[in-house]
This record gives structure tokens, sequence and C-alpha cells, in this order.
């Protein structure tokens, strides 16, 4: 469990890391927190826009943490187009 944790922490990071700028630039009024969470139920494994919602500020993240680590670039896409869609 300790692995999934760490991957899941160190995925998060990794997107955060490429919307910093996008965050700061666009919803420094909008914003107000950031949800990571993990929801087996729920979460994709690869249709990321499923896994993004930007609701009464709130922006909330539901990845896999073990599938596709390396989609960076697709996941941050759907983040943006989240937050593109509610501005």
């Amino acid at each position: 469990m300790l692995i999934s944790t760490t991957v899941l922490f160190f995925h998060c990071a990794n997107v955060l890391v490429v919307l910093l700028d996008l965050l700061k630039q666009a919803l420094a009024a909008e914003l107000k927190s950031v949800r990571v969470r993990y929801d087996e139920a729920t979460a994709p494994a690869s249709a990321y826009a499923d896994g993004v919602q930007f609701e009464g500020g709130v922006l909330t993240l539901n990845f896999r943490p073990f599938t596709n680590p390396d989609d960076l670039d697709a996941r941050a896409q759907a983040i943006q187009q989240a937050l593109e869609a509610k501005l």
C-alpha cells in the first residue's frame, strides 16, 4: 500500500507542477482549493476528463495512481479543459 500511496503522491505532484503557471494566472480569484483523491470505483484509467471536476471553486482530481502514470500531458490537458470550460 505504501508504494501505491507514494506513486499517487508523486504523480499528483507532477501534474500540479505542470499546471502551476495556468493556475496562478487564470484562476487566482476562482480557485479555492485542489482536492486529490482516488476512488477505485470511479477513477478513470485513461478517460482523464472523467476524473476532473471544477465546481464551486474546488478542483477535484480522481485518477488511478498506478495506471498510465506517465500520461502527464493527457491528464494536464483534461484538467486544463475542465478549468477553461468553467471560466
